[in-house]
């Protein structure tokens, strides 16, 4: 992933539900530390991307979470989606994560299905609360 590739994202970003601008995307991109990285997947345009960072739970360790995976409607059910979570993994594994999960809305079954073909496995359902701070 490279600033470059800031407009390729925002549509894909819309296609996950999280609709941002190609300035917001740069901005974002451009915040990245150490712990976090985007990662992508090309035809002959940008057509997906994984985002995924580590923390030092105080609870559960060094480990790593999956911030948001989308592959481009037209190219889903090719293998992308799994080559990008892959990636994720050994990216993750390589900085020292002892485990990798992600949080994934309960209306979306055909995302629960993916991550459960590629060895994941839920471990609870939960409420998640927000608040706004603008």
């Amino acid at each position: 992933m490279t600033i470059g590739d800031a407009a390729a994202l925002a549509p894909l970003l819309e296609q996950l539900g999280y609709p941002a601008t190609v300035d917001e995307i740069r901005a974002r991109l451009e915040g990245l530390d150490a712990t976090a990285t985007v990662l992508v997947a090309s035809k002959t345009a940008l057509i997906g991307f994984v985002a995924v960072a580590i923390t030092n739970d105080f609870i559960a360790g060094r480990r790593a979470t999956i911030r948001g995976l989308v592959v481009a409607e037209g190219s889903r059910g090719t293998g992308f989606g799994a080559a990008l979570l892959a990636a994720a993994e050994r990216w993750a594994f390589e900085r020292g994560a002892g485990s990798i999960g992600v949080r994934s809305n309960v209306i979306r079954g055909r995302a629960h299905a993916f991550y459960e073909r590629n060895g994941y496995r839920r471990i609870k359902s939960q409420h998640i609360f927000d608040k706004s701070l603008r």
